[in-house]
Formats: C-alpha cells, sequence, structure tokens
C-alpha cells in the first residue's frame, strides 16, 4: 500500500473537505480524490461519504483511521532512519520554525550551534505554527520551534525557550503612545494591523478582545512583522506583537506599551513523544534552550 495514499487519507479525514486537504497537500482535489477512490479499492470498502459540507469518515473509514494515525508516523520515522543510515555519514535534523528567527537572535544561536558541530546537516524550514504541528505529526519534521501556550501538550513533547510578553505598538502621534500600560477597552476604537488570519497572536489578541465585549477593527493584515512596523511608522494604524519582536527596531516614531494585565507568549521546542530524537537532536536541544538561560 502507497504511504503516500495513507498520509493523503489522514488529511482527508481531518479536513473532512476534498478542496482544503488538496491545498494542504499541494495537489489537485482531482487527483486527491482519484486517490482516495484507490485507496478504497484497495481496501475492498468505502472509506468517505458525503455530507452536505464535504465528508465525513464511514464505520470502517474510523476504523482505518485510528490504525493509519498511529502506525504511519512510527512507519515512516523506522524507514527515514534506516535510509540515513544507509546513504549520509553526516548526523541529520529536519528542522522548522515560525518564521521569527531573526527576532529573537534564534539564527545567531543556530550559526554557532552549526560552527561548533560541522558535522551536522540540518534541513530548515520556516512555517506556521499549523503547519509545524500538521509536519511534525506526519514525521515531515524532528523538531519544531513553535509558541508552547498555543499547544495541545498532550500530543508533543516540549521545552522551552523565551517567554515574552504582548505590547501594542502605536506610532508615537497616537495619543495612546504615551500611556505606561493599558487596557484592552481603551483600544475599542483603534484601527489595528495585524498578522494574517492564521498567526496564532493574532487569534490571541482577537480573542482577548472578544472577552472584551468587541472585535478588533483590523483592515489590513500582513504575514512579516516588520510590515506591521513600517505601517505603524507611517501612522497606518496600531500592532500587537512581541516585545521581543518590536525592540530590536529602533524606532523614534513608534512606542511599545505594556498590557495593564500581561499577555504572555512562550516560545520552545516540540516534537512527537513517541518518537525518539538522536542524541545530535538533543543535543541541538540543550544548545539553544541553554543559551537563553545562561
Amino acid at each position: 500500500m502507497d504511504f503516500k495514499k495513507i498520509e493523503a487519507f489522514l488529511c482527508v479525514a481531518s479536513q473532512k473537505q476534498y478542496t482544503a486537504a488538496a491545498e494542504k497537500l499541494y495537489t489537485s482535489q482531482s487527483a486527491l480524490s482519484k486517490q482516495m477512490k484507490q485507496l478504497e479499492s484497495e481496501i475492498g470498502t468505502p472509506l468517505f461519504k458525503k455530507t452536505s459540507t464535504g465528508v465525513e469518515l464511514t464505520q470502517a473509514g474510523w476504523e482505518f483511521y485510528y490504525y493509519a494515525r498511529h502506525a504511519l508516523p512510527e512507519l515512516q520515522n523506522t524507514l527515514a532512519h534506516i535510509e540515513a543510515c544507509k546513504g549520509r555519514t553526516k548526523a541529520f535534523i529536519r528542522f522548522g520554525s515560525l518564521p521569527f528567527v531573526e527576532d529573537y537572535g534564534i539564527s545567531d544561536t543556530l550559526c554557532s550551534f552549526w560552527a561548533k558541530n560541522p558535522g551536522v546537516q540540518i534541513e530548515f524550514s520556516e512555517r506556521s505554527q499549523e503547519d509545524l504541528i500538521y509536519a511534525l505529526q506526519r514525521n515531515k519534521l524532528d523538531l519544531a520551534i513553535v509558541r508552547l501556550d498555543m499547544l495541545d501538550h498532550s500530543q508533543f513533547s516540549t521545552r522551552k525557550i523565551l517567554t515574552d510578553e504582548l505590547v501594542v505598538v502605536f506610532n508615537k502621534h497616537n495619543p495612546l503612545a504615551h500611556r505606561k500600560s493599558i487596557d484592552l477597552e481603551s483600544l475599542r476604537n483603534e484601527q489595528f494591523i495585524l498578522p494574517t488570519e492564521r498567526s496564532d497572536l493574532s487569534q490571541v489578541f482577537i480573542n482577548a478582545c472578544k472577552e472584551h465585549g468587541f472585535y478588533p477593527d483590523v483592515p489590513l493584515t500582513h504575514s512579516r512583522h516588520w510590515m506591521l512596523l513600517k505601517a505603524v511608522q507611517r501612522n497606518m494604524g496600531t500592532t500587537v506583537m512581541p516585545r521581543g519582536m518590536a525592540t530590536p527596531i529602533h524606532a523614534s516614531d513608534i512606542a511599545c506599551v505594556p498590557f495593564d494585565e500581561p499577555i504572555e507568549t512562550t516560545v520552545g521546542f516540540a516534537w512527537l513523544p513517541g518518537v525518539s530524537l538522536s542524541r545530535t537532536a538533543m543535543e541541538f536541544v540543550d544548545f539553544v534552550c541553554t543559551s537563553y538561560n545562561e
């Protein structure tokens, strides 16, 4: 049985839509549908049934899902390890991170590790929190640096790197920019420039606003925080981000104001608890975490 079909099956089962699953798998809906028909033919029974919004698992589909969800990552990991032993002389780490390695100085730490361990090969990629979690669960990554406060800790082993607090970033001409701290209610009439809707940080801030009875006005979003800061500098609105990402920008035309009731975010490593990390991977985790706690 083709592993790619099983991986595609798990994606369709979690997304409950061929369109959304195809987008995640970077394939066409027709190709994905064909894969599922082939898988159903191999198993000898339907795995999905249509609904008004997409598809859902049949009884046989649920049974196959529970088996595949646990068996596939272990099998992929075993095969990857065998392949690594066959053709690779260097230690190898598949590592992903949220796109903030420059902002927290993590890139400097990575360079230091590479300099001290020239025999280690690291395959590095930057992705969203959602995509990093998905890649870990599908055994596409060994390790990921994510926001631990937005993670289901029952599904992962974790280790903290640092804790940061969210601040409101105002243009200096905004009357609220001169406050020592600010409450959410005072932000009710502000126009915000936030990370895209998929951003974990945007969701934290938006949910906090909802708890205070309003939804923030967000006419502009962008995936890169430095673009958000540029927009604030041009007085196009206000943004919210971790202090560690805002303070390296030494600009006289912006002001970072903390919340009256601190909203904190924790950054750290995550990996699957059922998968044993290599000695090199654990040394890498120790090196990065120690660098931030010296």
